[in-house]
């Protein structure tokens, strides 16, 4: 079975760091990282994350 994780950001902006490159979520945005790899979240506001689990 594999599961893979999908985000949602509604509200706030987050920026999500790996060992190769930070990226930048505005509201609106959807991403997907693995959770298999190092990474790290920050947010220098008010930011609401909502996931998504899907299992094959």
């Amino acid at each position: 079975m594999t599961r893979k994780t999908w985000e949602w950001s509604p509200r706030g902006c987050l920026q999500l760091s790996t060992a190769e490159e930070t990226r930048r979520f505005e509201p609106g945005d959807w991403y997907h990282q693995d959770a298999r790899k190092q990474h790290a979240a920050k947010s220098d506001q008010d930011t609401q994350i909502i996931e998504f689990w899907f299992e094959r």
